[in-house]
């Protein structure tokens, strides 16, 4: 069962270089040292039978200073040779990269399992330490609550955190020679089933394409297309994984997981993990709205208006659950209170409805 963290967030100040060298990740750091996964690689040309197979067992070890996951990769069955997996994508906001916000977010309307929601789009560039240009363009709506993801880059193993309410995002990076790398990640579905074993998780679909463009030259066709389902139940959020490069095709798919203290299994009923999001529509004091489980997730038929307050705390002081130096941290940035009366006769309050 995914593990969440007591402590949430808050506002550290960070140097430049571990800025830099810090990385999330989002489908391990929910789960404890001893999760682990089993998954099958395959590689084949055409219909041909796979040209390559193998299957592994993957066990969380820990987490290193940087916040990186360390693994302890084991080879079930299958071809000789290193276990095929997916390299891992460590990730970063585009702001902890030192790329910077260019004017302020435009509002749109995009579509996104087949309606039209409002949302915003931020641009943000910069370079990095090789001297490319980079520019990420990312759409986000309040109408979408899902969990965070990763969109990846070319030639890195690093890529750019997406927050819960991203339903597309593009990166695009110009080397030194005028080439463009170009990535562009949509969410295709959400709240769907998909088998792991004798189980079955609730899964958000999504599609990563990768181009390549030389200088001087119109952007073509996608080099590859990469489709994953992915789902926050599972160590590693990753259910199935097909990568079309062309003439060959790139499969991975989840035969069985564990998450540590659980004993391989989850308990919906206990199960703390980030909700697998729906489209909702905007919220109003004047609409109601209503929800229902599926498996352990609450899915929404309407946005209920709430806000979720994030307080980023240092590692260490979730690990040894260091309560008093994170009640420290809240009380600089929260004045909190208990009754409704107490909130009210507040004179930072806005004066706005507060429903009981």
């Amino acid at each position: 069962m995914p593990h969440r963290q007591p402590l949430v967030a808050c506002l550290v100040v960070l140097s430049l270089a571990q800025v830099v060298s810090a990385v999330e990740a989002p489908g391990w750091s929910g789960f404890e040292a001893g999760s682990w996964r089993v998954l099958r690689y395959s590689s084949r040309f055409g219909e041909r039978p796979p040209q390559f197979e193998q299957v592994i067992r993957q066990t969380l070890t820990g987490f290193d200073s940087y916040g990186r996951p360390e693994f302890e990769v084991e080879r079930l069955s299958g071809d000789e040779g290193d276990p095929a997996i997916e390299l891992y994508r460590g990730a970063q906001t585009p702001e902890a990269w030192g790329l910077e916000l260019r004017g302020e977010p435009e509002p749109t309307t995009v579509e996104v399992l087949g309606r039209t929601i409002s949302a915003r789009v931020k641009t943000y560039e910069g370079s990095d330490l090789g001297a490319d240009r980079i520019r990420v363009i990312v759409e986000e709506s309040d109408q979408v609550r899902l969990f965070p993801r990763v969109l990846s880059q070319w030639q890195t193993d690093t890529g750019f955190l997406l927050g819960p309410g991203v339903v597309r995002a593009v990166s695009e990076r110009v080397d030194s020679r005028g080439t463009i790398l170009t990535v562009q990640q949509d969410l295709l579905a959400t709240g769907t089933p998909i088998e792991v074993g004798d189980r079955t998780v609730t899964s958000v679909v999504t599609r990563s394409r990768s181009y390549y463009q030389s200088p001087g030259s119109e952007r073509g066709d996608p080099r590859q297309e990469v489709t994953r389902w992915l789902s926050p139940e599972v160590p590693g959020h990753l259910v199935r994984h097909v990568a079309d490069l062309g003439a060959e095709t790139r499969t991975s798919e989840l035969l069985d997981f564990g998450a540590a203290g659980t004993s391989g299994a989850t308990d919906p009923e206990d199960s703390t993990s980030e909700p697998v999001g729906a489209v909702s529509e905007p919220a109003s004091s004047s609409r109601s709205w209503s929800s229902a489980r599926r498996g352990p997730f609450e899915l929404y038929e309407e946005l209920r208006c709430q806000v979720e307050l994030e307080i980023q705390v240092e590692r260490v002081t979730v690990k040894e659950d260091l309560l008093a130096d994170a009640e420290q941290i809240f009380d600089a940035v929260l004045e909190r209170h208990y009754t409704f009366e107490e909130a009210r006769s507040s004179p930072l309050w806005n004066s706005k409805e507060i429903l009981e």
